[in-house]
């Protein structure tokens, strides 16, 4: 079976799940404020991608959910939601942040993670039952992408929560998780094959160890998008760079 090839529509509509750090790690040197931006052009771009003249087709869903002080579910519903796009769109206009920029308590990530495995089973449940009705015709693989500040609370169990998620399938491969790390230095890591690409620094490896690979379809998106140097099998994570480039690599694929 081919894998990542089937294009996110009304029939075969994509689940694209968002993690965002508010934790006190996230007040150095402003991070909290960093991803708020990121995540409002990453979502932006996400919601551009729908318009097909007048109207935002119903091409994918998104959860939204934040972890700090609380893990909880900011935003949930399908991207042609009138109201998302009403609040989306006020927050642009009055640069402001759709997400709330927060920083504050632990780094609960592996709740967080159970949490999105949760969701997309949910999803996945809900969606079977809409396929055997005939009212839609495949499940493309779930995304998810976690936008980070650094370790979390529990190193093990957020890496065994991570593997789950990739674990689960939609009709044409796993779940993807993709990383995002804002690390403490400015230090830029773009997909890197190996352990030996990082700098040693245990939130690097961490992020690594915990990304899908790249394969040759999510490669032939980034080729695409102009970045050349991608290869089989390396990781999706990156740190220091922006949201946008992550979303240049993504296998989202709009077909109306």
């Amino acid at each position: 079976m081919e894998r990542y090839r089937i294009r996110w529509n009304c029939k075969t509509p994509g689940f694209l799940v968002f993690l965002i750090d508010q934790s006190g790690l996230m007040s150095v040197r402003n991070k909290h404020l960093q991803v708020a931006e990121a995540i409002q052009d990453a979502i932006m771009e996400c919601y551009s991608s729908c318009i097909a003249g007048e109207s935002i087709k119903p091409c994918f869903a998104m959860s939204i959910i934040g972890y700090g002080d609380e893990v909880k579910e900011i935003w949930s519903g399908w991207i042609n939601d009138e109201k998302f796009g009403e609040k989306l769109f006020e927050a642009n206009d009055n640069d402001t942040s759709f997400i709330p920029a927060k920083a504050s308590g632990g780094v609960p990530m592996a709740q967080a993670f159970e949490l999105a495995y949760t969701t997309i089973q949910k999803w996945f449940t809900e969606q079977n039952e809409q396929k055997a009705k005939e009212l839609i015709n495949a499940l493309p693989a779930p995304i998810v992408i976690n936008i980070t500040g650094g370790l979390p609370d529990d190193e093990s169990s957020a890496t065994t929560a991570a593997h789950k998620i990739m674990e689960l399938n939609g009709d044409d491969g796993n779940v993807l998780l993709f990383n995002l790390l804002i690390s403490n230095d400015d230090k830029e890591y773009l997909f890197p094959m190996s352990e030996t690409d990082l700098d040693g620094s245990k939130e690097a490896r961490f992020i690594f160890n915990i990304s899908s690979k790249l394969d040759e379809d999510i490669i032939k998106t980034a080729y695409y998008n102009g970045y050349e140097y991608s290869r089989i099998g390396a990781r999706g994570m990156i740190t220091n760079a922006s949201a946008d480039l992550l979303m240049k690599f993504i296998p989202i694929k709009i077909n109306y």
